[in-house]
């Protein structure tokens, strides 16, 4: 029996109405049959859905043949019931093949993770799992991500990226976990032999990334920089933590808007730096009274070269710019 696959996202059946599949079964038995389906743009619906795409043609064409089969069979069955058992039948085999298919991946997926520690992931590895992360199982969106954090192939953020936008939030947060631990890496090496201090802005104030506190310190410690890294956060809680598990960390707290006797509440947390933002010390009194409390001030963003003398004749320890070359003038320049 011929199969024909048409270019077009539906086809119209024989009572006018536009469907995915069609079989028709002639009344003389000595006619051939035929089944007709619709598979539209194949590489563009794979490109939006994954192999959810394939299973659709799947239960398209398995519901089609069950109705030859009918045909063969001469079944009693009204037309109701003849679609019923299309769609049973059809849904009960390509589960199957979902589910041979799943844990084929599981496998593949669990033995990369393994392996991918003590070695790059190839390009036909990565190009297995750029299909399945357009796959719908959250599981194994996560999985890999935290199998290509390690990784340090370019095609790997490009996964990771569309990993970021995902609907599901765990998978968002593995996502972005997952970059932000390999850019850090790159920053510590790049740092390292200069001697610079770093300050690491821990950007968990949407995203609370579980244990991030705790690789990051992993991190500087696995670099030998503990000594040369300073963290701050939009999220106190996040400094808090890092204070807990390293209570010899330097820490500053980020914030914009006013909080209330701030000298005070930083030294509750234990942080040793305040972090206000540049519009933030133009009101009031704040600047002196950050200058003359016993904690270090860092002022974000600064770039225009006014301020930052400003804020440096003010007597500021630091600030964070987009212009270090200015910044650098600036100080030399006193």
């Amino acid at each position: 029996m011929p199969v024909y696959v048409k270019n077009f996202k539906k086809i119209k059946a024989m009572d006018g109405e536009y469907v995915f599949g069609t079989f028709l079964g002639p009344f003389n038995f000595l006619e051939e049959p035929y089944v007709r389906v619709a598979a539209g743009d194949f590489k563009e619906s794979f490109e939006e859905m994954g192999e959810q795409a394939v299973y659709q043609y799947l239960c398209t064409l398995t519901h089609e043949l069950t109705h030859y089969f009918q045909w063969l069979n001469n079944s009693e069955l009204t037309q109701i019931g003849k679609e019923r058992q299309a769609t049973i039948t059809a849904d009960r085999i390509v589960q199957r093949y979902v589910d041979a298919k799943y844990e084929e991946k599981q496998q593949f997926l669990h033995k990369l993770e393994q392996s991918a520690k003590r070695r790059e992931i190839n390009e036909s590895e990565i190009d297995k799992l750029r299909k399945i992360a357009f796959e719908d199982d959250v599981n194994n969106k996560i999985l890999i991500a935290r199998i290509l954090e390690e990784s340090k192939l370019i095609e790997r953020e490009k996964i990771l990226l569309r990993l970021t936008k995902d609907i599901d939030d765990v998978v968002r947060m593995e996502a972005c976990n997952a970059l932000s631990n390999s850019d850090s890496l790159e920053v510590y090496e790049a740092l390292k032999p200069t001697g610079m201090t770093i300050n690491v802005e821990l950007k968990t104030g949407i995203f609370w990334y579980k244990d991030l506190e705790k690789k990051v310190l992993e991190l500087t410690k696995e670099m030998e920089m503990e000594d040369r890294v300073i963290y701050s956060s939009f999220n106190h809680y996040s400094i808090a933590k890092i204070l807990e598990l390293d209570p010899k960390a330097s820490t500053g707290i980020l914030y914009a808007d006013i909080i209330y006797d701030v000298v005070n509440y930083a030294k509750k947390i234990g942080t040793g730096a305040l972090h206000p933002a540049t519009f933030h010390v133009q009101m009031a009194d704040f600047l002196q009274q950050y200058v003359e409390s016993d904690l270090a001030v860092h002022v974000w963003t600064v770039n225009d070269k006014a301020e930052i003398e400003r804020l440096m004749e003010a007597g500021v320890d630091a600030v964070i710019t987009n212009y270090p070359d200015v910044a650098v003038s600036c100080r030399n320049a006193k």
